[in-house]
C-alpha cells in the first residue's frame, strides 16, 4: 500500500512540476536588501547592490527637471551636479523659487529659506567664476524687494554677508570692496515706509 502511495505521487509530480515564478525571483531580488553593518548602506541580496543602487539613482536624477519650491536648494545642486550644463537653467530657476519666497512670506517665516536659496546660489556662482550673474541678479532683487515693499529682507542680504561678489573673492568680479560696500545701503525712505508696514502686520497678529 505504502508503495503504490509513493508511485502514485512521483507520476503526480512528474504531471504537475512545481516551478518558481521568474517574475517573482526577480522582484525579490531587486527590492529584497539587507543593511551592511559596517558601512550603513543597504547591499541587495544578490550582492548586485551597487549597480542597482547605480541605476536607481540614475533614474531618480533623470526625474528631477527643475528647482521646485520644496526643497530649491536640494534641487539646485542636484541639477548642476547632474549636468554641469544646467546651470544656467539651474540658476534662473533658483532665482524664480527666491522671489517667490520673499513676495508669498508672511511677515518674514519665509525669509530664512530664501537666504538659504541666495547662499546657494552666491557660494556655486563663485566656484563657476559666474560673479556678474549673481551680482545683477542681486541688482535686480534689489528693486524687487522695493516694488514689491519687502524692503526689511535687505537686512537679511546684510547680516548674512549676501552682497555683491568682490573681485577679493572671484576673479571674474570687478566689484571693489567701497563698491560693494556702497551697494549695501538701502534708502532710508524706502526703510521707514517698510518699517511702517511691518508695525501695521505686527498688530494685526
Amino acid at each position: 500500500m505504502r508503495d503504490g502511495s509513493q508511485d502514485a505521487l512521483k507520476k503526480i509530480k512528474q504531471l504537475f512540476p512545481i516551478k518558481q515564478s521568474a517574475d517573482v525571483s526577480c522582484a525579490t531580488n531587486i527590492f529584497t536588501e539587507t543593511k551592511d553593518i559596517s558601512t550603513g548602506n543597504l547591499k541587495s541580496a544578490d550582492g548586485n547592490d551597487d549597480v542597482k543602487h547605480a541605476k536607481m539613482n540614475d533614474f531618480l536624477k533623470e526625474k528631477l527637471t527643475k528647482v521646485g519650491s520644496i526643497n530649491p536648494v536640494e534641487d539646485f545642486h542636484e541639477l548642476i551636479l547632474h549636468d554641469s550644463n544646467l546651470f544656467q537653467t539651474a540658476c534662473e530657476q533658483l532665482q524664480s523659487q527666491i522671489e517667490q519666497l520673499i513676495v508669498d512670506s508672511f511677515g518674514s517665516d519665509l525669509y530664512n529659506k530664501a537666504v538659504n536659496c541666495i547662499t546657494a546660489l552666491r557660494v556655486q556662482c563663485i566656484k563657476n567664476l559666474s560673479a556678474e550673474k549673481y551680482n545683477n541678479f542681486l541688482k535686480s532683487l534689489k528693486k524687487f524687494i522695493i516694488d514689491k515693499q519687502r524692503v526689511n529682507f535687505w537686512s537679511e542680504i546684510k547680516t548674512s554677508n549676501l552682497g555683491l561678489i568682490k573681485s577679493t573673492e572671484c576673479e571674474s568680479s570687478s566689484v571693489d570692496d567701497a563698491k560693494a560696500e556702497e551697494f549695501l545701503m538701502m534708502n532710508e525712505k524706502n526703510e521707514n515706509e517698510n518699517q511702517d508696514a511691518d508695525n501695521l502686520l505686527q498688530e494685526l497678529e
